[in-house]
């Protein structure tokens, strides 16, 4: 008991009182502070959330709207071209659909119909959705067409090597468009220009590390001497009429009298032509 009241300190009471009050100061004066970090940084966080989601959805949409025009069977130039225009700035979806473009008016040039219609096996050309074009409706490529054609692919296609040829993660777009301008070449015979563009498509690939690509480049370069003499196409007027051949006539069939005692078998032969029967002894 002695102990006890000796360890009894006078004022103590006192000291846990200002303590105390120490701490409520502290907290009237940083609570407030702290409660309103906390509620920006929780807020921070959730908007982060939100614009991440809002993002994606975006990029979602626009390549469903790339995808819907590239399926659409014989997609028209200018839907790529609304693609891009729209959703240019979403990854390299701009990229994409300007190269698509290119590709359909070079497509336009090598089948020599317009696009947005579809050839048959028969040599019909009918719409995606099956229906005939009226009379009115231009369905062949005409030399007026064919230079359009040629011309919006080559400004496609420079515009591709222009925005990445100095991205290295964006490397292979800009073979693609070198491809496209030494097929934009060969299209007008302009061989020289082809294989230098074809070298430098080349390069591209190898500074990428494409080594398909390389070696693609090299063999159309090696096969450009042919299409300095291409095919001849000759029109169904110019070419002549193939006739059916004539049917053979069938073999006359022999006559055979049944009562002439010639041709008829002697009495207690056997008839070889019998089946059943046994051949006659040898004589």
């Amino acid at each position: 008991m002695d102990e006890r009241q000796q360890q009894i300190k006078e004022g103590a009471g006192l000291d846990e009182s200002r303590l105390n009050q120490d701490f409520i100061d502290l907290l009237r004066k940083w609570s407030t502070p702290v409660l309103l970090v906390g509620a920006i940084i929780a807020f921070s966080y959730f908007g982060y959330q939100r614009w991440q989601q809002y993002r994606i959805s975006g990029v979602d949409i626009a390549f469903s709207v790339y995808e819907g025009v590239r399926t659409s069977g014989s997609p028209l130039p200018s839907q790529f071209t609304t693609v891009s225009a729209e959703y240019g700035d979403v990854r390299a979806l701009g990229l994409m659909a300007d190269l698509d473009a290119a590709d359909a008016c070079m497509l336009a040039v090598r089948r020599g119909v317009m696009p947005g219609l579809i050839v048959l096996g028969d040599g019909t050309i009918v719409f995606p959705d099956g229906v005939v074009p009226e009379e009115d409706v231009k369905t062949l490529v005409d030399e007026d067409d064919r230079a359009s054609f040629l011309s919006q692919a080559e400004s496609l296609y420079r515009s591709v090597i222009e925005r990445t040829r100095d991205d290295e993660a964006k490397r292979l777009f800009a073979v693609g468009g070198a491809f496209g301008l030494a097929a934009v070449a060969e299209a007008r015979t302009e061989l020289d220009n082809a294989r230098a563009l074809l070298e430098r498509a080349a390069t591209l690939a190898e500074e990428g590390g494409f080594d398909a690509h390389v070696l693609i480049a090299r063999t159309r370069i090696d096969s450009l001497d042919e299409l300095a003499h291409p095919p001849v196409l000759y029109s169904a007027d110019t070419l002549p009429t193939l006739h059916p051949p004539e049917p053979d006539e069938p073999d006359e069939p022999t006559d055979v009298d049944p009562a002439d005692p010639a041709d008829a078998p002697a009495q207690g032969e056997p008839d070889p032509a019998e089946p059943g029967s046994d051949p006659p002894p040898p004589v």
